[in-house]
């Protein structure tokens, strides 16, 4: 993984990127304006990390089993709520 912080663009970036090698995530993406020189400059502001597409499979992994897990504990919550509304 590499951070490449804030970055600034013409351009708006798409949120997920790849190539056949890389994943690169923009995220906090923001329009500006700066005025500069008596010249306005507008474009987009944004954060950019860059993963190996394993790396990214592997964050993606990760992000899916605790959606999973987290889906089980609310299935099971609304299961107890409909016991205690029904008895």
């Amino acid at each position: 993984m590499v951070n490449y912080g804030h970055i600034y663009s013409s351009e708006k970036p798409q949120e997920v990127e790849m190539t056949n090698t890389l994943v690169f995530v923009a995220s906090n993406i923001q329009p500006f304006t700066h005025i500069l020189d008596g010249r306005t400059e507008t474009g987009f502001e944004y954060d950019c990390i860059c993963y190996t597409k394993d790396e990214y499979i592997r964050q993606i992994d990760a992000a899916n089993r605790e959606l999973k897990e987290q889906v089980l504990i609310t299935q099971e919550a609304i299961s107890d709520l409909y016991e205690m509304l029904e008895g």
